[in-house]
């Protein structure tokens, strides 16, 4: 886990600029007058920073992709960059070094697959430039890496997922998950990170929840639904949304083009052991909210939705110190050379909780900003 030492101040302090200059978070949730989490309006504080930018008299380029950052054979000092504009390679020579802040890896399938098997089959509502230039260019001049054996999916969301309104926790209500095979392989009431971990150990990284009509309404009760499936688990209501009805376990298999006697035979007996047992022997499965019992899958109409893991990003990346400085597999600044966001790792360790990250870019990336203007007046003098 990265040092504390200077990222809570600096996130701090950056979110006070960023009210100092009109643009305020929203307060999600306060206790005793006190805000306790943050919700930027990204569009909002991109808009500002660019304009910011602008009136200090900086050039953003846009279509100009680097390829490789320009490195002092004698030193080791990461001197400018090698980019494309306008269809022709160039370079641009920097007087202090560069600052990577290029974001992960979620669209880099074959990045995905040398970190972890089966991570390629995973989905993502990662942006599409999210390829892993920064962290390629960052290795190949030497720097060491952190916590990208700790990347982790989140489960569920349904098919070719674009938002994070795609995700639904419904499995936790009653529904059970099965593989490609229509078998169980997992505990449904485990974390969604563990069940997504699960999940890319099955063919292709393919689940299905399975569940009836009345764990659907029981999810409508208890889950606090949003997005595109609120209406369905309200009203049954399918449309054109990725759901499979049918009036026996058979029939929704077939409709869901998985196969229907396998599914009935998993379905038979998890209702066999609920009926007699009132638990899941196999998996020790219970409700995870604590305010439903496993129930039998047994009131029509049955459903089935295709589910399966998601990337919301890729914490782990080149490893830095407090001064946002990139290391060497030395240990050891490499000149020149500073991170923030996405594509460093070592911030977060093997649990990244949502809305960390949005904290650490912003305290990092106040760091790296004035860890580098402070070389530079060091260079002169």
């Amino acid at each position: 886990m990265q040092e504390e030492r200077g990222l809570l101040p600096a996130a701090r302090e950056q979110i006070v600029w960023f009210e100092q200059n009109g643009i305020r978070p929203i307060a999600l949730f306060a206790e005793k007058g006190v805000r306790r989490i943050h919700k930027f309006d990204m569009p909002e504080v991109i808009f500002f920073l660019r304009k910011k930018a602008l009136s200090l008299g900086v050039k953003i380029w846009t279509g100009c992709p680097v390829k490789d950052l320009i490195q002092d054979k004698v030193t080791g000092r990461i001197k400018g960059v090698v980019f494309t504009r306008a269809g022709a390679d160039r370079k641009a020579f920097a007087s202090l070094g560069v600052v990577l802040c290029s974001g992960g890896f979620s669209r880099n399938k074959s990045l995905l697959e040398s970190v972890q098997e089966g991570l390629q089959n995973v989905a993502t509502i990662a942006p599409p430039g999210l390829t892993g230039d920064g962290l390629k260019m960052g290795i190949k001049v030497g720097a060491a890496t952190a916590d990208l054996e700790h990347i982790k999916a989140s489960y569920a969301f349904t098919d070719n997922p674009s938002t994070y309104q795609d995700m639904t926790f419904a499995y936790y209500y009653g529904p059970i998950i099965v593989n490609d095979d229509c078998a169980r392989f997992v505990n449904e009431s485990a974390p969604y990170k563990e069940i997504a971990q699960k999940v890319i150990q099955q063919h292709e990284a393919k689940s299905y929840l399975v569940f009836d009509d009345e764990i659907r309404k029981t999810v409508s009760r208890l889950a606090n639904s949003s997005g595109p499936l609120k209406e369905f688990w309200g009203t049954g209501k399918i449309g054109n949304l990725p759901v499979f009805s049918g009036k026996t376990v058979e029939e929704v298999a077939q409709n869901a083009h998985i196969d229907p006697v396998g599914l009935k035979d998993t379905v038979d007996m998890y209702n066999e052991a609920i009926a007699k047992l009132g638990k899941d022997p196999d998996f020790y499965r219970k409700d995870l909210t604590g305010k439903a019992k496993l129930a039998q899958i047994v009131k029509p109409p049955f459903y089935v939705i295709p589910v399966r893991p998601a990337l919301l990003g890729t914490y782990g990346g080149l490893k830095i110190n407090t001064d946002a400085q990139v290391l060497n597999k030395s240990g050891k600044p490499i000149s020149g050379l500073w991170a923030a966001g996405e594509v460093t790792g070592g911030v977060h360790g093997a649990a990244a909780a949502m809305g960390v990250p949005l904290s650490s870019a912003f305290g990092f990336g106040r760091i790296a900003g004035l860890s580098a203007t402070k070389a530079l007046r060091e260079v002169k003098g």
